[in-house]
Formats: structure tokens, sequence, C-alpha cells
């Protein structure tokens, strides 16, 4: 494995442990009453608070697009990251966190589906035993009697963690296309337009449908965990992803950013004082072990 494969594996690995804090705190919302779209919406409004101005600072040729290509960035942001956004908030709603970081991390299996449509990339053979591995490693912590199938399954917890997982796959494959020159635009552009347009949607989404009723129900400590999340749950970890990128495919960068479900299932114990039980700590251990297998696949086959 050479140095620039090693940079990449760390930064995706980075970033997935910095949405670790995804799971408490938006658990921590819900349960405060905050509804899903809203924690969402203002999260992305922290992102294009904070990334607008350095742009037009430093990068404004970033904002220079073709209405062809507006198109695009309108799927990719206003469907792909509106969709993982909300849909993993809203499989937390209805979702134990175990459950709900099950259907997320099956994301890894469908980019590794769609990555030699749409990046030209074909799955490794070690890629695809790590990709299986790391699934048998989140399904055991669901093997227990707090967080059993049967004990928090629930239909429209599955359609929207599947949603977000889907969502999440495509921006992995076209995040690995624009980081590798394959796409007609900088990786900046894709990140501020992909949020600009889930805002909008967002926004329009919320204002027709539930309304902003739940604001009444966000104080300080809540304005706080947004913020946290946007910033350290939306805008470092993406940065990060996307960087590693460029040195990894993107089915290596998703199997590499389930370390979140380690640090979600840490995360959770400490702040929310939910202890894992055994078969959680089982499954830690297992993805850990899918990590390595696919840290040496590209050494092992390349």
């Amino acid at each position: 494995m050479d140095r620039s494969h090693r940079k990449g594996l760390f930064a995706v690995a980075f970033a997935g442990l910095l949405w670790a804090l995804l799971a408490p705190a938006g658990k921590m919302l819900i349960q405060d009453g905050v509804e899903a779209p809203t924690i969402a919406f203002f999260r992305v409004i922290t992102v294009l608070a904070l990334t607008g101005p350095f742009l037009f600072l430093f990068r404004r040729q970033a904002f220079r697009v073709t209405p062809s290509q507006l198109g695009f960035l309108f799927l990719y942001g206003g469907v792909g990251v509106a969709a993982s956004y909300v849909g993993y908030l809203m499989s937390l709603h209805w979702l134990s966190v175990p459950f709900a970081l099950l259907l997320h991390y099956t994301f890894p299996i469908m980019t590794l589906l769609g990555a030699s449509l749409i990046t030209g990339e074909r799955p490794l053979k070690g890629q695809l035993f790590a990709a299986l591995f790391i699934l048998s490693g989140v399904a055991l912590p669901m093997i227990g009697s707090d967080s059993s199938l049967s004990g928090c399954f629930s239909l429209p917890g599955l359609l929207w963690g599947l949603l977000a997982a889907m969502a999440m796959a495509m921006q992995s494959l076209f995040g690995r296309l624009t980081g590798k020159g394959g796409a007609p635009f900088s990786t900046e552009t894709l990140f501020f337009y992909a949020h600009l347009f889930a805002g909008i949607v967002l926004g329009l989404g919320k204002t027709v449908g539930q309304g902003w009723s739940d604001l009444a129900l966000v104080g300080g400590r809540q304005w706080l965990l947004i913020a946290t999340l946007g910033v350290f749950g939306s805008l470092l970890p993406y940065a990060v992803f996307y960087f590693g990128l460029r040195h990894v495919d993107a089915s290596t960068a998703s199997l590499a950013a389930t370390v979140e479900i380690v640090g979600g299932v840490a995360l959770t114990a400490f702040i929310l004082g939910q202890i894992p039980q055994e078969t959680e700590v089982w499954g830690c251990l297992a993805i850990i072990v899918g990590l390595v297998l696919n840290a040496r696949a590209p050494l092992r086959e390349g």
C-alpha cells in the first residue's frame, strides 16, 4: 500500500469518526421534540454559512457553473444530500441506534455495486469479501434482547434508512468522480451547490409539510447540538471525505468510513448512557477486521 492510499484511508476513516457524532446528537434532538427535517435544514444552513463566505473570498471560481451543471447539482443536492440527511435522522426517530446504523451501512454494498457503472472502477475480490464481512459485523449488534430486529422493526424507519443509504452511496460515487477529475466542476463546487439545493428543498418541504411549530422547542442546548452537527457532522467530515476520495476509490472509502459504527456505539454509550451489549462489542470487532481486509485488498490484488 503506497503513501497516497494510506493517506486516503486515514482521511475517510477520520470522516467516519466525525460522523459518529450524528447518532447520539441526532437522537438527543429527536428526543427533545425537534423534528428530523428541522435538524437537517439547519444543519445545511450551518454548512452554507461557513462555506459560502470562504469560497467567496478564496475560491470564487467555485460559484461558476453552467445551466446544465445546475441541473445535475440540483439532483445531487436536492435529492441526494437532502435524502441522506433527512433519511438517517428519520430512521433514528423510528428505530434504535444500532438498527439505524445497520441500515445506513448497507451503503458500502450499494457503492460497490455502482462503482463500475459510474466511476469505471471495478471492485476487487478482496473488497467484496471485506464488504460482506462488514455487513456481518453490523448485523451482530442486532442480536440481543434490547436491540433485536423483532423489538425495533418499523417499516417507515426501514424505508427511511434504506433511502439514506442509497443517497450516501450516490454521494460517494459522484464525489469520487469529481475528486479524480471526471466531472466538469470541482469538489468545492459540488459540495456548496449540493448543500444549497438541499437547503432549498428541505426548507420548502418543511414549510409546506410539517411547518415550523417545533422551533418553539429549540433552545440554547438544541441550537448548540445543531451547530455541532453542522460543523463536526457535515462540514469537516465531508471535506475530509472528499479529500480521501482523491486517493482511494469510492468502494474503499465507503467501507473505511464504517468506523462510524464503532464511534457511534462508543459515543452513544458515553453521552446517552446506553452501554453496548456483548453482541455490539463483537460487531465492532468484526468491523475492524473488515476494515483491515479492505485496506489490504489493493496491496494483495494490485
